[in-house]
């Protein structure tokens, strides 16, 4: 007998289907075991979460204080100049003529305190004049003062650098070898005693020591000169 011969595949252009690929089967992770800490949170919502590093603890930043706004001082207005019109500053000759007047005004208070009655009192001045630049000797007074002529008397205060506030009290009949400067409004005169109180500074042996005052006024000067320089000069000649 013959032998059968294997079939014969017709030819095709077609190529031979592809075999799959033969499945792999897999075997799933073993799920891991939760831990302590896991199982904590699990049984407390409210637990922390846990940390992804265990080993350093996150650092935690203070928040940056806020900025504390600057205090600005409130200005205050400037009031506003009277009737819309600026102030102006006085002049050195106004300021001058206010303090003058000051002066006069005190002068005449002192006047009236001790001219209540016009004179008629004794014991009341014919005179009242403020004067400067008081001079006994070598001794020149440091302030100056009123000086109240009388009848028979001048009284007025020096002010000594070493003795302080002295009161003069000097007779008319005292005086010698007086006069009266009108142009500087100086009165002079000289006294031929020794003097308290002056003794280093006035010797009346010298007659370059005078004893000298100065009016402030001249309507003063020339009320001195009508009423008081009379007296004196009847006075001296007795």
């Amino acid at each position: 007998t013959a032998a059968k011969q294997p079939a014969q595949i017709p030819h095709c252009n077609h190529h031979p289907p592809k075999k799959a690929p033969p499945s792999k089967v897999t075997q799933p992770l073993p799920k891991p075991q939760p831990t302590e800490l896991a199982q904590r949170q699990s049984d407390d919502p409210q637990a922390i979460a846990p940390v992804q590093n265990q080993t350093q603890a996150p650092r935690l930043q203070a928040p940056a204080p806020a900025p504390v706004p600057a205090q600005v001082p409130a200005q205050v207005p400037a009031p506003a100049p009277i009737g819309g019109k600026k102030r102006i500053r006085p002049s050195l000759s106004d300021q001058l003529a206010a303090i003058s007047s000051n002066t006069d005004k005190l002068i005449g208070g002192i006047k009236e305190s001790i001219q209540r009655d016009g004179g008629a009192v004794k014991g009341t001045p014919l005179v009242l004049a403020y004067c400067k630049d008081f001079v006994v000797g070598t001794s020149r007074g440091q302030f100056s003062s009123p000086v109240q002529f009388f009848n028979d008397r001048c009284t007025y205060a020096f002010h000594h650098s070493r003795e302080g506030r002295i009161n003069m009290d000097m007779k008319y009949r005292d005086m010698k070898e007086y006069s009266l400067d009108e142009r500087k409004m100086v009165f002079k005169f000289r006294i031929h005693r020794n003097l308290e109180h002056y003794v280093t500074c006035y010797d009346p042996g010298r007659a370059d020591h005078v004893l000298s005052m100065v009016f402030s006024k001249k309507p003063e000067m020339i009320s001195f000169k009508a009423k008081v320089l009379p007296l004196i000069q009847g006075d001296s000649r007795r």
